[in-house]
């Protein structure tokens, strides 16, 4: 059942995950790396799902544990009181571990993305790297960026290790304070409530590896808070930029397409404006060509017309229509572009051809 339902979680957070990457602006790639994204969409959702998997199980360890006090407080409520002092003392020792977890996760968390932007860095790059012979420059920053990546994991899972033999000895010793004091509470009936006490102590050592548990899970979802935080940033749509879509559906051009007073510029913290107060009409049916220094705002001006940006300020009209007013998808299927990106899928030359166009 755990197991299941892990598998639906992670299943899932990787839906909303790639959901965001293929709906989302172009404009939130230009300040985030590739590598990020894929980090957040393999490692750090695999950790978050394990996190939800973890708090699902400490939801029951809770349970249990309340089933466990109402038992031994019918029993004994002075036992109880003290038991409960004792074992907190013994949850008060596993915070100094679920603190280095935490910090553990975070510097985890880091350099796992370091390493993926980096093996995607120089996988995009290898034609360079081999032009260049820096081979074995870039094995030893890899080199580097794995043993830091190996070494946060050891730390981590070290931490967790010694938390389980910490709370055995612990326990033992709590159980131990609890004989005493149920010596000292009863010492004038000990042989008339032996039995019950006996009872009592039976289950309280039943319920010691319940509390490890807990233990053991805070410490995890600790590990994993990082992760968690990452991830929810990640989904979070209201902190990042989506085009808000019209409702027309594009058919055709008929006049053409009209820029009145359109400026533009990359970022919102830019202040720099790539284009400024352009003007510009295209008849339908025309060629137009657009000539300037490298730089100059060519690309940027034809970006805008499928869409890919909207203008900061002004507008572009398709016939005598805004084009933010029309449906997006609509707009771009009616559309042939050829970018000066070349970008092949690792496909056959006639899917390639045909991308996009199904029905040819």
């Amino acid at each position: 059942m755990g197991t299941a339902l892990g598998q639906s979680i992670s299943r899932t957070l990787r839906y909303d995950g790639v959901n965001v990457f293929l709906n989302v602006d172009i404009d939130y790639y230009s300040n985030n790396k590739i590598g990020d994204i894929m980090n957040k969409i393999n490692a750090e959702m695999a950790r978050t799902s394990g996190a939800i998997r973890s708090f699902s199980q400490l939801v029951v360890a809770g349970i249990t544990i309340l089933f466990f006090i109402a038992i031994l407080t019918s029993i004994s409520w002075q036992l109880t009181l003290t038991s409960t002092v004792v074992l907190g003392l013994v949850v008060s020792v596993n915070q100094v571990f679920i603190k280095r977890a935490k910090m553990f996760g975070q510097q985890l968390t880091s350099d796992s993305r370091a390493l993926t932007n980096k093996l995607i860095e120089t996988l995009s790059g290898i034609n360079l790297i081999k032009t260049v012979a820096t081979e074995d420059l870039e094995f030893k920053r890899l080199k580097d960026l794995i043993y830091a990546r190996e070494r946060s994991e050891f730390k981590s899972q070290a931490n967790s290790a010694i938390i389980a033999p910490i709370n055995e000895t612990a326990g033992i010793m709590a159980l131990l304070l609890i004989v005493l004091a149920a010596r000292y509470l009863f010492v004038e009936q000990i042989e008339a409530l032996s039995a019950v006490i006996l009872t009592y102590l039976l289950l309280l050592f039943r319920l010691l590896p319940v509390v490890g548990t807990v233990n053991n899970i805070r410490s995890g979802l600790s590990n994993k808070s990082a992760s968690i935080l990452v991830v929810s940033d990640y989904l979070d749509r209201s902190n990042k930029p989506f085009m808000k879509n019209g409702s027309i559906p594009f058919e055709k051009l008929k006049n053409g397409i009209k820029f009145e007073a359109v400026d533009f510029r990359y970022g919102s913290g830019n202040q720099d404006l790539a284009l400024e107060n352009i003007d510009l009409w295209i008849p339908r049916g025309k060629t137009v060509a657009l000539v300037g220094t490298s730089g100059a705002g060519k690309s940027t001006l034809a970006d805008l017309i499928p869409r890919f940006y909207d203008p900061c300020n002004g507008r572009i009209k398709f016939d005598d229509e805004d084009l933010r007013n029309y449906d997006l998808k609509t707009v771009r299927r009616r559309m042939g572009i050829v970018s000066q990106d070349t970008f092949l899928f690792n496909n056959s030359v006639l899917y390639n051809l045909t991308y996009g166009c199904e029905w040819a």
